[in-house]
């Protein structure tokens, strides 16, 4: 592929995003409203949807679609308690889910009643990182 100054442009911001914690909302749409600017097609919202105001904003912002992926994970029944305009899910995206998504069946370490103890503290150690002032 002929790199060209757009391609290392697009380049720069998957970087950013990628160098973002899951956490961050805000600043994750920021970098992706760039994409939506630049690309005259369909796209997809994806990263960190949590809420009904995060899938809004996405929405807002032009994206067409937002994808949600870890609040489902963790409450199956997510999308109809984002009806609630405060509802927010309770995910602290440990990663646990994806870890074990290709050898198990996909589930959130705070539903599964049979997780053992040393996986259940590496989740923790996970979320700590990315919400350090949670308690648990």
């Amino acid at each position: 592929m002929r790199t060209t100054k757009r391609n290392k442009d697009f380049a720069e911001l998957v970087d950013q995003l990628t160098d973002l914690s899951e956490k961050d909302f805000r600043e994750s749409i920021k970098i992706a409203k760039q994409f939506r600017k630049a690309l005259k097609m369909p796209l997809i919202y994806v990263g960190g949807v949590m809420s009904r105001e995060n899938a809004e904003t996405a929405l807002a912002e032009g994206f067409d679609f937002v994808q949600i992926g870890h609040a489902l994970v963790r409450d199956t029944d997510f999308v109809n308690k984002m009806k609630e305009e405060q509802y927010h899910s309770e995910c602290k995206r440990s990663n646990y889910c994806v870890a074990r998504m290709y050898t198990l069946d996909m589930k959130c370490h705070e539903c599964d009643k049979d997780i053992p103890a040393y996986l259940k503290k590496e989740a923790l150690k996970y979320e700590q990182m990315w919400y350090p002032s949670s308690k648990h």
